[in-house]
């Protein structure tokens, strides 16, 4: 982010507010021109909505094992995830 010291301070917001401008829109495209995008982010709102109404099952059983997978796609690992029973 450039920052121009000759400037004065209110064109140096205004510069940075430009780049902020910028920035968004080039994320707005990023996220619009992608269709992968929506399926990744409808997939990981489904996997967070289940793992948070259920609980955690036991370790070692079946349902555990899919439970894990929900868990993954829910983007629920390291100190997101509930350490359960």
């Amino acid at each position: 982010m450039p920052f121009f010291i000759n400037k004065t301070s209110e064109d140096s917001i205004l510069c940075l507010e430009n780049n902020k401008n910028k920035d968004m829109e080039l994320l707005v495209n990023f996220v619009q021109t992608q269709s992968w995008f929506g399926i990744f982010t409808a997939v990981v709102t489904l996997a967070s909505a289940i793992a948070a109404a259920t609980p955690t099952p036991a370790p070692g059983t079946a349902i555990a094992k899919l439970y894990a997978v929900i868990d993954f796609l829910a983007l629920n690992f390291g100190k997101a995830k509930d350490k359960g029973l």
